[in-house]
Protein backbone atom coordinates (compact mmCIF):
# COMPACT_ATOMS: atom_id res chain seq x y z
CA UNK A 1 0.00 0.00 0.00
CA UNK A 2 1.12 3.59 -0.54
CA UNK A 3 0.92 6.47 1.91
CA UNK A 4 1.23 9.97 0.50
CA UNK A 5 0.45 13.28 2.14
CA UNK A 6 1.62 16.03 4.49
CA UNK A 7 2.22 16.27 8.22
CA UNK A 8 1.75 19.79 9.58
CA UNK A 9 2.11 21.53 12.94
CA UNK A 10 2.51 25.30 13.53
CA UNK A 11 5.11 24.56 16.22
CA UNK A 12 7.23 22.51 13.83
CA UNK A 13 7.24 18.82 12.99
CA UNK A 14 9.92 17.17 15.12
CA UNK A 15 9.53 13.54 14.06
CA UNK A 16 7.36 11.17 12.03
CA UNK A 17 7.14 7.45 12.66
CA UNK A 18 5.22 5.09 10.39
CA UNK A 19 4.92 1.66 11.95
CA UNK A 20 8.35 0.97 13.42
CA UNK A 21 10.23 3.23 11.00
CA UNK A 22 11.36 6.79 11.74
CA UNK A 23 11.30 8.96 8.64
CA UNK A 24 14.16 11.28 7.75
CA UNK A 25 12.74 14.82 7.82
CA UNK A 26 13.92 18.41 7.55
CA UNK A 27 13.18 21.20 10.01
CA UNK A 28 9.95 23.02 9.29
CA UNK A 29 6.24 23.24 10.00
CA UNK A 30 5.23 20.76 7.29
CA UNK A 31 6.66 17.52 5.96
CA UNK A 32 5.75 15.55 2.85
CA UNK A 33 5.14 11.83 3.23
CA UNK A 34 5.43 9.57 0.19
CA UNK A 35 6.34 5.96 0.84
CA UNK A 36 5.35 2.37 0.29
CA UNK A 37 4.00 0.50 3.30
CA UNK A 38 4.56 -3.25 3.52
CA UNK A 39 1.61 -4.84 5.28
CA UNK A 40 1.71 -8.24 6.90
CA UNK A 41 -0.86 -10.82 5.76
CA UNK A 42 -4.19 -9.87 7.28
CA UNK A 43 -2.96 -6.41 8.26
CA UNK A 44 -5.12 -3.51 7.07
CA UNK A 45 -3.92 -0.58 9.19
CA UNK A 46 -0.66 1.18 10.08
CA UNK A 47 0.14 3.37 13.08
CA UNK A 48 1.47 6.85 12.38
CA UNK A 49 2.99 8.94 15.17
CA UNK A 50 3.80 12.66 14.92
CA UNK A 51 5.73 14.85 17.39
CA UNK A 52 5.81 18.64 17.32
CA UNK A 53 8.49 21.10 18.40
CA UNK A 54 7.35 20.95 22.03
CA UNK A 55 7.56 17.18 22.13
CA UNK A 56 3.78 16.71 22.04
CA UNK A 57 2.84 13.51 20.23
CA UNK A 58 -0.26 12.23 18.51
CA UNK A 59 -0.87 8.72 17.23
CA UNK A 60 -3.44 7.38 14.82
CA UNK A 61 -4.14 3.93 13.47
CA UNK A 62 -4.82 4.55 9.78
CA UNK A 63 -7.00 2.04 7.96
CA UNK A 64 -5.42 1.70 4.51
CA UNK A 65 -8.40 -0.18 3.13
CA UNK A 66 -10.77 2.79 3.41
CA UNK A 67 -11.25 4.90 0.33
CA UNK A 68 -12.24 7.93 2.43
CA UNK A 69 -13.08 8.83 5.96
CA UNK A 70 -11.40 10.19 9.04
CA UNK A 71 -10.07 8.88 12.31
CA UNK A 72 -11.52 9.93 15.63
CA UNK A 73 -10.04 13.13 17.10
CA UNK A 74 -7.15 12.63 19.51
CA UNK A 75 -7.49 15.34 22.16
CA UNK A 76 -6.96 18.66 20.46
CA UNK A 77 -5.01 17.05 17.62
CA UNK A 78 -6.77 15.55 14.64
CA UNK A 79 -5.25 12.99 12.30
CA UNK A 80 -7.20 12.03 9.18
CA UNK A 81 -6.66 9.81 6.15
CA UNK A 82 -8.50 11.12 3.10
CA UNK A 83 -8.79 9.69 -0.38
CA UNK A 84 -7.52 6.43 -1.76
CA UNK A 85 -4.83 7.24 -4.28
CA UNK A 86 -2.92 9.26 -3.30
CA UNK A 87 -3.59 9.17 0.42
CA UNK A 88 -3.44 12.47 2.31
CA UNK A 89 -2.30 12.60 5.92
CA UNK A 90 -3.02 15.82 7.82
CA UNK A 91 -2.09 16.54 11.44
CA UNK A 92 -3.40 19.75 12.98
CA UNK A 93 -1.53 20.38 16.23
CA UNK A 94 -2.18 22.15 19.51
CA UNK A 95 0.49 23.72 21.69
CA UNK A 96 1.35 22.56 25.17
CA UNK A 97 0.83 25.03 28.06
CA UNK A 98 3.04 28.12 28.18
CA UNK A 99 4.94 28.53 31.46
CA UNK A 100 6.51 31.81 32.58
CA UNK A 101 8.52 32.73 35.67
CA UNK A 102 7.68 36.25 36.83
CA UNK A 103 10.25 38.78 37.98
CA UNK A 104 13.28 36.54 37.48
CA UNK A 105 15.60 35.52 34.68
CA UNK A 106 17.57 32.31 34.40
CA UNK A 107 20.17 32.05 35.83
CA UNK A 108 18.96 34.14 38.79
CA UNK A 109 21.23 35.11 41.69
CA UNK A 110 19.59 34.93 45.12
CA UNK A 111 20.97 35.57 48.58
CA UNK A 112 18.37 33.84 50.72
CA UNK A 113 17.82 30.17 51.39
CA UNK A 114 14.10 30.12 50.65
CA UNK A 115 13.26 32.38 47.69
CA UNK A 116 9.62 32.80 46.67
CA UNK A 117 8.99 31.92 43.02
CA UNK A 118 6.04 33.41 41.14
CA UNK A 119 4.85 32.25 37.74
CA UNK A 120 2.07 32.03 35.21
CA UNK A 121 0.68 29.17 33.11
CA UNK A 122 -1.48 29.79 30.05
CA UNK A 123 -3.26 27.39 27.72
CA UNK A 124 -6.37 28.16 25.64
CA UNK A 125 -7.55 24.57 26.10
CA UNK A 126 -7.54 24.87 29.89
CA UNK A 127 -4.83 24.15 32.47
CA UNK A 128 -5.46 20.86 34.26
CA UNK A 129 -2.33 20.43 36.37
CA UNK A 130 0.70 22.39 37.58
CA UNK A 131 3.62 20.72 39.37
CA UNK A 132 6.43 22.57 41.16
CA UNK A 133 9.56 20.42 41.49
CA UNK A 134 7.37 17.33 41.32
CA UNK A 135 4.79 18.61 43.83
CA UNK A 136 1.32 19.03 42.40
CA UNK A 137 -0.16 22.44 43.24
CA UNK A 138 -3.82 23.02 44.09
CA UNK A 139 -5.26 25.13 41.26
CA UNK A 140 -8.68 26.28 40.11
CA UNK A 141 -9.97 25.56 36.63
CA UNK A 142 -8.98 28.11 34.02
CA UNK A 143 -6.91 28.98 30.98
CA UNK A 144 -4.68 31.64 32.58
CA UNK A 145 -3.42 30.73 36.07
CA UNK A 146 -0.79 32.11 38.43
CA UNK A 147 1.24 30.11 40.93
CA UNK A 148 3.60 30.92 43.78
CA UNK A 149 5.79 28.63 45.83
CA UNK A 150 8.71 28.78 48.22
CA UNK A 151 11.78 26.99 46.88
CA UNK A 152 13.92 25.68 49.66
CA UNK A 153 15.53 25.65 52.03
CA UNK A 154 18.45 25.79 49.57
CA UNK A 155 22.17 25.60 50.23
CA UNK A 156 24.77 27.74 48.50
CA UNK A 157 25.31 26.59 44.93
CA UNK A 158 23.34 26.02 41.75
CA UNK A 159 19.77 24.75 41.93
CA UNK A 160 17.15 24.03 39.27
CA UNK A 161 13.47 24.79 39.75
CA UNK A 162 11.25 22.82 37.37
CA UNK A 163 7.60 23.58 36.69
CA UNK A 164 5.47 21.20 34.61
CA UNK A 165 1.98 21.95 33.33
CA UNK A 166 -0.61 19.77 31.60
CA UNK A 167 -3.60 20.96 29.58
CA UNK A 168 -7.06 19.45 29.19
CA UNK A 169 -5.97 17.68 26.00
CA UNK A 170 -3.32 15.77 27.95
CA UNK A 171 -0.26 17.58 26.61
CA UNK A 172 2.49 18.75 28.94
CA UNK A 173 5.32 21.25 28.91
CA UNK A 174 8.16 22.01 31.32
CA UNK A 175 10.08 25.18 32.10
CA UNK A 176 13.18 25.35 34.27
CA UNK A 177 14.70 28.17 36.32
CA UNK A 178 18.32 28.07 37.45
CA UNK A 179 19.04 29.67 40.81
CA UNK A 180 22.56 30.66 41.83
CA UNK A 181 22.31 30.71 45.62
CA UNK A 182 24.92 32.52 47.69
CA UNK A 183 24.38 32.48 51.44
CA UNK A 184 26.40 34.38 54.00
CA UNK A 185 27.22 31.79 56.64
CA UNK A 186 28.09 34.34 59.31
CA UNK A 187 26.97 37.93 59.59
CA UNK A 188 28.68 40.42 61.84
CA UNK A 189 26.41 42.56 63.99
CA UNK A 190 27.22 45.62 61.88
CA UNK A 191 26.00 43.79 58.76
CA UNK A 192 22.54 43.19 60.16
CA UNK A 193 19.65 45.59 59.68
CA UNK A 194 18.05 46.92 62.83
CA UNK A 195 14.26 46.74 62.47
CA UNK A 196 11.59 48.35 64.62
CA UNK A 197 7.95 47.21 64.65
CA UNK A 198 5.55 49.54 66.45
CA UNK A 199 2.12 48.21 67.37
CA UNK A 200 -0.09 47.70 64.33
CA UNK A 201 -2.93 50.04 63.56
CA UNK A 202 -6.20 48.07 63.62
CA UNK A 203 -9.05 48.85 61.23
CA UNK A 204 -12.37 47.01 61.24
CA UNK A 205 -14.16 45.05 63.91
CA UNK A 206 -14.02 46.26 67.49
CA UNK A 207 -12.12 44.12 69.95
CA UNK A 208 -9.54 42.97 67.39
CA UNK A 209 -6.53 44.12 69.38
CA UNK A 210 -5.80 40.53 70.41
CA UNK A 211 -5.67 39.44 66.76
CA UNK A 212 -3.33 42.35 66.02
CA UNK A 213 -1.05 41.43 68.92
CA UNK A 214 -0.90 37.79 67.76
CA UNK A 215 -0.16 38.89 64.20
CA UNK A 216 2.69 41.09 65.38
CA UNK A 217 4.06 38.28 67.56
CA UNK A 218 4.10 35.95 64.55
CA UNK A 219 5.83 38.53 62.37
CA UNK A 220 8.44 39.25 65.04
CA UNK A 221 9.06 35.52 65.34
CA UNK A 222 9.49 35.00 61.60
CA UNK A 223 11.83 37.98 61.22
CA UNK A 224 13.86 36.87 64.25
CA UNK A 225 14.51 33.53 62.55
CA UNK A 226 16.50 35.29 59.83
CA UNK A 227 20.11 36.12 60.57
CA UNK A 228 19.98 39.32 58.53
CA UNK A 229 17.93 41.35 61.00
CA UNK A 230 18.14 42.46 64.59
CA UNK A 231 14.99 43.75 66.25
CA UNK A 232 14.67 46.97 68.18
CA UNK A 233 11.97 46.62 70.82
CA UNK A 234 8.88 48.67 70.05
CA UNK A 235 8.89 50.43 73.42
CA UNK A 236 12.26 51.98 72.57
CA UNK A 237 10.67 54.00 69.80
CA UNK A 238 9.21 56.42 72.34
CA UNK A 239 12.71 57.15 73.57
CA UNK A 240 13.66 58.58 70.18
CA UNK A 241 10.60 60.25 68.69
CA UNK A 242 6.92 60.90 69.08
CA UNK A 243 5.02 58.89 66.50
CA UNK A 244 2.25 60.66 64.66
CA UNK A 245 0.32 58.45 62.32
CA UNK A 246 -1.28 60.91 59.93
CA UNK A 247 -2.90 58.44 57.54
CA UNK A 248 -1.54 57.26 54.23
CA UNK A 249 -1.50 59.83 51.43
CA UNK A 250 -0.45 58.85 47.92
CA UNK A 251 0.43 62.47 47.22
CA UNK A 252 2.93 62.77 50.05
CA UNK A 253 3.79 59.08 50.46
CA UNK A 254 4.01 59.91 54.15
CA UNK A 255 2.74 58.12 57.21
CA UNK A 256 4.91 59.69 59.89
CA UNK A 257 5.76 63.25 60.84
CA UNK A 258 9.27 63.08 62.30
CA UNK A 259 10.80 65.89 64.30
CA UNK A 260 13.16 68.33 62.64
CA UNK A 261 16.76 67.05 62.31
CA UNK A 262 15.74 63.81 63.94
CA UNK A 263 15.65 60.17 62.98
CA UNK A 264 12.45 58.31 63.67
CA UNK A 265 14.28 55.62 65.60
CA UNK A 266 17.71 54.18 66.22
CA UNK A 267 16.73 51.32 63.89
CA UNK A 268 17.69 51.23 60.22
CA UNK A 269 14.07 50.94 59.16
CA UNK A 270 10.56 50.82 60.57
CA UNK A 271 7.99 48.24 59.54
CA UNK A 272 4.66 49.79 60.41
CA UNK A 273 1.63 47.52 60.14
CA UNK A 274 -1.98 48.24 59.27
CA UNK A 275 -4.26 45.30 60.02
CA UNK A 276 -7.72 45.29 58.44
CA UNK A 277 -9.99 42.86 60.28
CA UNK A 278 -13.11 41.52 58.61
CA UNK A 279 -15.51 38.82 59.71
CA UNK A 280 -13.92 36.01 57.69
CA UNK A 281 -10.59 37.42 56.56
CA UNK A 282 -7.56 39.48 57.49
CA UNK A 283 -5.42 41.86 55.47
CA UNK A 284 -2.04 43.06 56.71
CA UNK A 285 -0.23 45.92 54.99
CA UNK A 286 3.35 46.62 56.04
CA UNK A 287 4.68 50.11 55.35
CA UNK A 288 8.47 50.29 54.98
CA UNK A 289 9.24 53.70 56.46
CA UNK A 290 12.35 55.81 55.91
CA UNK A 291 13.74 56.59 59.36
CA UNK A 292 15.01 60.04 58.36
CA UNK A 293 12.11 61.49 56.41
CA UNK A 294 9.13 59.40 57.45
CA UNK A 295 8.30 58.72 53.81
CA UNK A 296 7.07 55.31 52.71
CA UNK A 297 9.65 53.42 50.67
CA UNK A 298 7.45 50.43 49.95
CA UNK A 299 4.22 48.66 50.82
CA UNK A 300 3.84 44.89 51.10
CA UNK A 301 0.51 43.27 51.90
CA UNK A 302 -0.98 39.81 52.26
CA UNK A 303 -4.46 38.45 52.87
CA UNK A 304 -5.65 35.43 54.80
CA UNK A 305 -8.99 33.65 55.10
CA UNK A 306 -9.62 33.15 58.80
CA UNK A 307 -7.91 34.08 62.06
CA UNK A 308 -6.28 30.88 63.28
CA UNK A 309 -2.68 30.76 64.44
CA UNK A 310 -1.81 28.87 61.26
CA UNK A 311 -3.26 31.66 59.11
CA UNK A 312 -1.43 34.33 61.12
CA UNK A 313 1.82 32.41 60.79
CA UNK A 314 1.35 31.92 57.04
CA UNK A 315 0.65 35.64 56.59
CA UNK A 316 3.77 36.53 58.56
CA UNK A 317 5.86 34.18 56.43
CA UNK A 318 4.39 35.71 53.28
CA UNK A 319 5.34 39.21 54.45
CA UNK A 320 8.90 38.18 55.33
CA UNK A 321 9.38 36.40 51.99
CA UNK A 322 8.38 39.47 50.02
CA UNK A 323 10.42 41.85 52.14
Amino acid sequence: ASLTGTAFDPNGVQSIRVGQSDLAIQKGTSQTIDLKVDLEPGQSAIQVELADGFGNTTRALLDLTQKSGSAKPFGAIRVAALGFDPRWLVGAGASAPRIEFLGVTSPQKVYIEDPYIDGRVYDPNGVEEISFNGERLPIPKGTDLYFGRVAGPLESGTHTIEVTARNSAGYSSTNSLTLLVKLLTELQSNQQLAVALPDFEVIGEAGSEAVSANMKTNLVGVISERNRFTLVESDRLSEVFVEQRIGFSEASQTRYQPGVHRRLTTADLVLDGELIVRRNSLQLAIYIVDVKTGSIEGIVDVMGAGRTETILRDMAIGISRKL
